[in-house]
């Protein structure tokens, strides 16, 4: 960019100079979202008696499940205000998923908000030992897990 500047006398001056010009951050979502299981693990797998998100009200909660004897293959909510809320959040609990899971199910849950960074967990059901997870953040189109901003 260039700038020229010529007073009531006559006398001038340019000056010229390079303006980097870039894109606003995408904000975290707002309060970030939490995700909680809980249960036991057996030689077969883990028996979950808690599978529950807090998200931000207006926010997409989705879980996906491969492997062996999913109880679904998937499941989505809208987390809109009512008797659950609380402070702006939702808890949405995934029910159909409470309960014995083999070894080898995988569990991914996606959180996601337009124009936000979401939240994407994994968890793997293992034999005779806990679940591993997996917490990223989703990217604001809700695609891709992404590594968190810090």
């Amino acid at each position: 960019m260039q700038l020229d500047v010529t007073d009531a006398s006559g006398a001038s001056s340019t000056v010229a100079e390079t303006i980097a010009v870039s894109a606003a951050p995408v904000p975290l979502m707002q309060p970030f979202p939490v995700v909680r299981m809980a249960g036991s693990y057996d030689s077969t797998g883990a028996k979950i008696s808690l599978l529950a998100v807090l998200a931000p009200v207006g926010a997409k909660v989705a879980i996906t499940c491969h492997g062996p004897h999913c109880p679904a293959k998937a499941q989505a909510f809208l987390a809109t205000a009512g008797a659950k809320s609380k402070a702006g959040t939702v808890l949405v609990t995934f029910r159909r998923f409470e309960r014995q899971l083999q070894a080898g199910v995988k569990l991914a849950i996606w959180v996601s908000k337009h124009g936000e960074i979401g939240k994407f967990t994994r968890f793997e059901i293992h034999r005779g030992k806990s679940p591993s997870r997996v917490d990223e953040c989703l990217n604001p189109a809700a695609t891709t897990p992404i590594v968190c901003p810090s």
